[in-house]
């Protein structure tokens, strides 16, 4: 029942409640189609329901599919609109276009059929309603300048949420870099460690010249012990501070997809700036792997991935609306980066699951190093 409803009823989950508060606007649509006769009443709340569930798929939807869903909204919009005379219903396709506004070739045949059915419809309600009352001639073209408005607004507020996102993202890098500087000056100045050295070594070499050999090899023996164990602690500082983090990883992707035309939406990535490194080092390798998928085969518009920890554990879940797994997962099971995924994750003893569900769903689950558990308990 559940996956009933994700695939067939619900909108996407990443959108949250939004979706649903908008549908409060089409209250006033019922509240007015229930003036008229029986037969007509129903015939515009059937209508109302088939819009409702084709704008509803809209947001699954990609390429021509998406296209000719919008159209059908239109030819809904303006069928309801010039019968019941209430043109609104055309915000709703006005919004889901503007969110598509920079990724869909044929925007600009949407955007002109749009118009030319909103103006439509709305001289023919004043026409045929012979609006002579000034207060509702105003209401209809108030009603018009926000069917106008409505696909910009889309636009602009989707530009402005990556723009927001990509500005977080560039302060994060600066205080990694900040990091490196820091990485890199532990690996010049280890000056504790090397004093120490120092001291041996003149140790060392007091003791030779009085011929106190035993003393002398054990003061070098220490030396190359220590010596041993500074390199191997700059060479791990050195390996961990300057391999890519999660945020990193998403700058670069993010340039390649926009290259693609394809969204990225992420949520909760500053909480992956205290995760553990080397899980961060694996999971950037994911992500890149996701996203070269994402572009070369789903034929998706956009790709979301979040972060979160829950139950001692690292959760990520990376998701596009393309064509899903199914279609190349029967051609070739370890192909496409997978098998490669799998491996890595269950590297750290993590689980992923791969999952076709209006698009590619990578489920990650990865547990914390213990180290870590008590900083988020």
């Amino acid at each position: 029942m559940r996956d009933f409803l994700n695939s067939k009823i619900l909108f996407p989950k990443q959108l949250g409640f939004a979706p649903y508060f908008w549908l409060l606007w089409f209250l006033p649509a019922i509240v007015y189609v229930l003036q008229f006769s029986n037969y007509l009443k129903w015939t515009l709340l059937f209508t109302l329901l088939v819009f409702l569930k084709i704008y509803r798929d809209s947001f699954f939807l990609i390429n021509k599919k998406f296209d000719y869903n919008v159209l059908a909204q239109l030819v809904l919009c303006i069928i309801f609109g010039s019968i019941a005379k209430y043109p609104f219903l055309f915000i709703y396709t006005g919004y889901i276009i503007g969110e598509h506004y920079f990724n869909n070739k044929n925007i600009r045949f949407l955007l002109v059929t749009y118009y030319v059915f909103s103006l439509s419809c709305i001289i023919y309600i004043i026409y045929v309603a012979k609006l002579n009352n000034l207060n509702e001639l105003l209401s209809f073209i108030f009603g018009f300048v926000f069917i106008l408005g409505c696909v910009p607004a889309s636009y602009s507020k989707m530009k402005q949420a990556q723009l927001l996102q990509k500005n977080k993202r560039l302060e994060l890098l600066i205080r990694h870099n900040e990091r490196d500087r820091i990485a890199q000056q532990l690996h010049d100045n280890l000056g504790q460690s090397f004093s120490i050295l120092a001291l041996k070594a003149e140790l060392s070499s007091k003791l030779l010249d009085k011929n106190n050999l035993e003393l002398a090899k054990q003061q070098l023996d220490d030396i190359a012990e220590i010596s041993r164990n500074d390199l191997n602690l700059v060479r791990k500082i050195v390996t961990d501070l300057k391999s890519d983090t999660i945020i990193q990883t998403l700058n670069k992707q993010y340039q390649y997809l926009e290259d693609a035309k394809i969204m990225l939406f992420t949520q909760n990535e500053d909480l992956t700036t205290s995760w553990d490194r080397t899980v961060q080092n694996i999971l950037s390798q994911v992500i890149t792997e996701s996203v070269t998928n994402c572009i070369k085969y789903s034929n998706a518009s956009h790709i979301r991935i979040s972060f979160s920890a829950k139950n001692n554990s690292y959760l990520v879940t990376i998701s596009d609306n393309g064509i899903g797994f199914d279609n190349y997962l029967k051609q070739d099971h370890e192909s496409f980066g997978i098998s490669g995924i799998k491996r890595n994750i269950a590297n750290l003893d993590g689980s992923v699951e791969f999952k076709s569900d209006n698009g590619a769903n990578i489920f990650i689950s990865i547990p914390i190093p213990k180290k870590e558990d008590n900083n988020h308990d």
